[in-house]
């Protein structure tokens, strides 16, 4: 279960005059001019980051032991679409396009992940320690060290097996925008 934060970055300059408001206007109305706009949009990559989680270790633990599962995140990210919205038509425009594409490509990343182990079913266990950081994950990497979560399996659990919910959120980029 992922949950999944959208970020816009744009790359460049804006000059503050542009978000100039006129000292005299009505109070509730705010004045945006009609040809307002952030920058230049050339590409549209769809896609994004794919997180999956696996234990490391043992799965299997007896009634009564505090044990630290230890967890690797897996970022299986893919670009799934590559769209041009607009044909530079100047080197400078050429520049900038190709600038936007490097830092589309990067919609794979996720970043600033933190995983929360959880209980959502009421296995007789007690997670013992709270979120982890993973930090940022590029398409096709690992965190560097497995993350450790502590629990305590109940001293009257049942023999059997129980389900743990790994919940990550994280950040990644999207729709980059270049000026």
């Amino acid at each position: 279960m992922s949950k999944r934060e959208i970020g816009l970055l744009v790359i460049g300059m804006l000059a503050l005059s542009t978000l100039a408001m006129p000292c005299a206007y009505a109070a509730a109305q705010q004045y945006i001019p009609e040809s307002f706009a952030f920058s230049d949009n050339y590409y549209t990559v769809y896609g994004g980051p794919q997180l999956n989680a696996v234990l490391v270790g043992d799965n299997e633990f007896e009634r009564g032991d505090d044990v630290q599962l230890q967890i690797d995140v897996y970022n299986f990210g893919k670009v799934l679409g590559f769209k041009s919205e607009k044909t530079p038509t100047t080197a400078v425009e050429t520049a900038r396009a190709q600038l936007e594409k490097t830092y589309e490509q990067q919609v794979t990343t996720a970043i600033g992940v933190v995983c929360t182990l959880k209980n959502p079913y009421g296995a007789p266990i007690t997670i013992t320690s709270g979120p982890q950081s993973a930090g940022s994950l590029r398409a096709g990497s690992k965190t560097l060290m497995p993350l450790r979560f502590g629990v305590k399996i109940d001293d009257d659990a049942p023999a059997g097996s129980y389900t743990l919910v790994l919940e990550s959120t994280f950040s990644y980029q999207k729709n980059v925008q270049v000026s």
